[in-house]
């Protein structure tokens, strides 16, 4: 009869079996137990039919409580974290989007508090908030860096009249220091191209050869060769003046090209290598912001119930084991004793506590690697400027 009375009892737990239990009582009469079975089924189902994902899975988390099997409740609380992290993401997708807009407009101060409210959604949901660290940072110097290579492009195609002007919105919207270092070279190209000018009206003026070679200054040493023996086959085209040549007209024209496209060929270089290492640098202080910044976020975490629970093996096996030791009366405990979930938590902050040193690790060497790479381009631009150093940080993150 016992046999008989578990047997009933788990079929009761199995919807076919119960089904096809309601199905032959309906023919002699329900008894009250089973139809209160019935009704208690049937609610069940019709209020988790009005759950959404996450209340289900928080849900089928109790209902594994109950079995009182860490296995079970472990797997239980993973599903859940699962389900909330995928619509927590969905979350951060909306704020992302917001967030990029207030950059792309402007508005850093905006665009930095959506941040740091997608951190804390992040973190509560038990996702890594460092992806999202310093993006508002990494965003704004790659802006700012573009913009600072459109000004740099612009610079020698300004008018005379117009330059005065131009200057001074690069040195107001932070660009001087860029503008400061083409500003001999572009003196030098336009008084080349005031004797270019002025030769067209004189067959005896030779062409700026000298004011050309200066322009060379800076450039890599395979494309200097390559420019002065191209200066030297336009120099051979000249007129031999003092013994009283004079150019031609169609002779002068041919020379005149080939100077202008040295000219051209220096000056694109001259934008394009400045444009490079200026967007470089300010993509490099902005990654170096962006870490300092999630190495100031990096602080130990409490463990959450899903580390805890993965711990619970481990931390029964330790407990057991001490109490063989110490204790001659030894008996093995179960997982809900309390001393197990104590060694569980422990155990859980320890890990933690390694994966925050190791991230600790990790950020400190990025920044030491990217602070090398910008001291390396720093070199090459000749050093920052007062100026640069006030304003390379514009989050103020540092």
């Amino acid at each position: 009869m016992a046999r008989f009375s578990q047997t009933f009892l788990q079929g009761l737990l199995q919807p076919s079996y119960q089904q096809g239990l309601f199905e032959a009582a309906r023919g002699i009469g329900m008894t009250p137990g089973l139809m209160a079975l019935e009704k208690e089924r049937k609610e069940k189902m019709q209020k988790m039919a009005q759950m959404g994902p996450v209340d289900l899975a928080k849900y089928a988390e109790q209902e594994a409580a109950k079995t009182g099997d860490p296995t079970k409740v472990l797997q239980a609380q993973q599903v859940t974290q699962q389900v909330v992290q995928q619509r927590t993401q969905q979350s951060l997708n909306q704020l992302n989007a917001s967030r990029q807009k207030a950059v792309q407009e402007g508005n850093i101060a905006a665009a930095e508090s959506v941040e740091e409210i997608m951190e804390r959604v992040a973190s509560n949901a038990g996702l890594d908030p460092t992806s999202i660290t310093g993006q508002t940072a990494k965003e704004v110097a790659t802006i700012e860096g573009q913009r600072e290579a459109n000004f740099i492009k612009a610079y020698y195609s300004v008018k005379p009249e117009n330059l005065d002007k131009f200057v001074k919105a690069a040195k107001d919207a932070g660009y001087g220091t860029s503008i400061q270092k083409l500003e001999d070279d572009r003196i030098q190209k336009d008084e080349n191209q005031r004797k270019i000018a002025e030769g067209q009206r004189d067959r005896t003026t030779p062409l700026p050869i000298t004011g050309v070679e200066k322009r060379l200054e800076g450039l890599p040493t395979e494309l200097q060769e390559d420019l002065k023996q191209r200066i030297a086959d336009v120099k051979s085209l000249e007129p031999n003046f003092s013994e009283g040549g004079t150019w031609t007209k169609g002779g002068r024209q041919n020379a005149e090209r080939q100077l202008l496209a040295i000219e051209n060929i220096i000056t694109a270089y001259k934008v394009d290598s400045l444009s490079k290492l200026q967007t470089t640098r300010r993509t490099l202080q902005g990654s170096i912001n962006s870490a300092r910044s999630r190495l100031n976020k990096l602080v130990a975490k409490d463990p959450t119930s899903t580390d805890v629970a993965a711990e619970i093996p481990e931390a029964l096996e330790n407990v057991n084991a001490k109490r063989s030791v110490f204790r001659g009366d030894f008996f093995p405990v179960d997982s809900k004793d309390p001393l197990v979930k104590q060694e569980a938590i422990r155990l859980a902050r320890i890990k933690e506590e390694q994966k925050l040193k190791q991230l600790r690790s990790q950020e400190e060497a990025t920044i030491q690697e990217l602070e090398e790479q910008l001291r390396l381009i720093d070199a090459e631009l000749g050093g920052g400027s007062k100026e640069e150093k006030e304003t390379e940080d514009p989050l103020g993150i540092r």
